[in-house]
This record gives structure tokens, sequence and C-alpha cells, in this order.
């Protein structure tokens, strides 16, 4: 426990988007509430994360919005939180919605980042968590509102999730008892074209891993299930299994939570992995691995680093995603043998790849 710091009773978070971000933060709060476990902790969050966090045993009060909150509704979550007399609010988000939301909540104490956008800082009483370092993690820039409670935060360490990891264990098991081990999740699935790895990419992943003697799980969101379906095709093996566009996020978290190691893209789904304890391989070009890389040492990422990249938001590529196609079959499964030793057989083992952290 920090000394000096100002340390509340009650406390309001608000992290309201999106399904990564919201992973991130989880286990900054939970480190809050093992060393503040009489701390009462609300939660202000978005309907279409919210999933993400019912049941969680460190948080007393969820406050759900829709995810373009009216000032009638906006009104109303000001009166609920109110009620529950907060005295200190963390906006982990640094937005004007955000910023909004802290300074409704009646906190007279509200923190948040100094980076804030869009206003967000004329509605906290403090905008002095350092978050200005493009190279420093996201989970180590949102320990800071630990730290701004007097909590220290290991660095990279990730408390695992238990009520995520078990929230529908019976689908996890109903899908994927018949597989044998090791078993390895495949997420196809990008927020945009710029973060994906070629189709056929995965395809000679997936075959390369159960003619090594593994499982494939074969993971995607509801836009994703034509070319996994394509994936699945391709693999054609009774060791694959396509959950692609079936799973809900609890559904999700359970099956990646039963499963020996996860390969992706920068999605949410890579980050819900770190919580629930499943050792990742991360494909990343577009955006900066040292800062959204999946958390920890018991990760590998694989980024070709190339002179265009990070271009975050703004490609220079016309589309190629050179990055991304740059990244081989080959590379992963070296990175697979590295984390999982024997997973493919005798396997190569020299993978060129960086931990994340």
């Amino acid at each position: 426990m920090e000394s000096g710091a100002l340390k509340p009773s009650r406390l309001l978070v608000v992290k309201m988007s999106s399904i990564g971000d919201i992973a991130h933060a989880l286990p900054v709060v939970s480190q809050i509430k093992r060393a503040l476990p009489n701390l009462f902790i609300g939660w202000v969050v978005k309907r279409r994360c919210a999933s993400l966090l019912e049941g969680n045993p460190d948080i007393d009060k969820l406050y759900v919005t829709s995810d373009k909150p009216g000032a009638s509704e906006l009104l109303g979550l000001r009166k609920q939180m109110r009620a529950d007399r907060y005295d200190t609010a963390i906006d982990m988000q640094g937005l004007l919605l955000s910023g909004v939301v802290t300074w409704l909540s009646g906190a007279k104490r509200r923190v948040g980042l100094d980076r804030n956008r869009e206003g967000n800082f004329f509605f906290l009483t403090e905008h002095t968590v350092p978050g200005k370092d493009p190279d420093r993690h996201a989970i180590d820039i949102l320990s800071g509102f630990a730290h701004s409670l007097g909590v220290d935060y290991p660095e990279g360490s990730v408390p695992v999730q238990s009520y995520l990891a078990t929230s529908d264990s019976a689908f996890a098991h109903e899908h994927i008892n018949a597989l044998h081990k090791p078993i390895i999740a495949l997420n196809a699935g990008a927020s945009t074209i710029y973060k994906q790895w070629p189709a056929d990419h995965w395809a000679e992943l997936g075959k390369a891993i159960v003619a090594g003697g593994a499982s494939v799980v074969l993971l995607g969101g509801p836009r994703d299930v034509e070319t996994v379906d394509q994936i699945s095709g391709i693999i054609a093996s009774h060791q694959c299994v396509n959950l692609a566009g079936k799973t809900n996020l609890r559904q999700l978290a359970s099956v990646v939570a039963c499963c020996d190691l996860m390969v992706s893209g920068d999605t949410g789904p890579i980050h819900i992995a770190v919580d629930v304890g499943t050792p990742c391989v991360g494909l990343y070009g577009p955006t900066n691995p040292r800062a959204y890389g999946p958390y920890g040492n018991r990760n590998v990422v694989i980024w070709k680093g190339l002179p265009c990249s990070p271009c975050h938001r703004n490609p220079t590529c016309n589309g190629r995603v050179d990055c991304m196609k740059r990244i081989s079959a080959t590379d992963v499964l070296k990175a697979i043998e590295k984390l999982i030793p024997g997973t493919l057989g005798d396997g190569p083992r020299d993978a060129q790849s960086v931990n994340a952290s």
C-alpha cells in the first residue's frame, strides 16, 4: 500500500467501453479491491460491454447505460449515483461522455488521465494519472489510478478473473470436451481489416496444428462467420471446432479459459484471454504491441516492425496490410512451440518474436 494517497470509502469506476478497454481495467480494479476489501465499488458501463462485468465479485453496484445515452438517461443515472454517495470517482476513459458521467456522480474527488480528450479535464478535480507515453502498456497506465488511491499494482501481473472463466463452463464443455489436448483457440476476427491476419494464413496454421496432434477452436464474431467457415472447411478435421458467431462474451471467456493457448490479432478477445489466464500469441501490425499487446511475460507477440508500423488509424499501405501479411504461419507455429514445448511434436523452436509486457 502506498503512503500519502487519499483512500476512498466509496469509489465509482467510469470505464464504459470497449471490450478490450474493459478487459484492461478489470485487473486494476481487482487489485484495488484486494488492497481495500471494505471499499464499496460502483462501475458505469455501456450495455454492449456490461456482460463482462455482471457477477464480478469486486463490483458492488453496476450502472448500465445505452451506447449513446441522452440527457434524460444521464439525469436518471445522476440520481442513482448520487444516492450511493461516492466520495471518489476515477475516469479511466478520458472522453467527454465519461467526464460528464464522472462529474454527475457528485464525487468530490474526480481523478482522470493527463492525456484526456474532448474537454474531459473540465469535469475532473485531478487529471494527473500519467498516460502520455505511447509505449507504455494500457494496463500499466490504468494502474496509475490504483496508485492515486494508495494501492500498489505489481507490474506484469494480472489477477485471474475466475468469475469470467467459469461463468458458462457448461457451454465450453459441451463444445470442446471431445477435443484432445492441447487445445488452441484461433480468433480470426478483428475490428478493422487492417488488424486482420489473412484467411489463408489462418487455414495454413490450423492445418499444421491438427497435423501435429493438437486441436483447434475457431472463434470470431457474427461478421466473421463466412470467413471462419471457409477456414474451417480448409482445415477439415474432427479436431477442429468452429464457434464463430455462436458465443456471447461470457461463453467466449469460458471457452478460452478451457483452451491451452490462444492465437489472435489485436481485438477484445485476446485481452479476455489474458484475464482468464490463458497464454496468448498476439499477431500485431498497425497497433503498438508495447501498448496494446497481451499483458504479461507468459504471452508472445509477433510484430514485424515495418517502418510504417504502428500506423493505428492512419494506414499508408493503400489496404495492402503488409504488416499482417508478412507474419507467416511458420512464425506463429514457432511461437506456439515456445509457449507450449512439444505441442507440435518436433516442430520448430527458434521463434523470432518479442515478449509483451
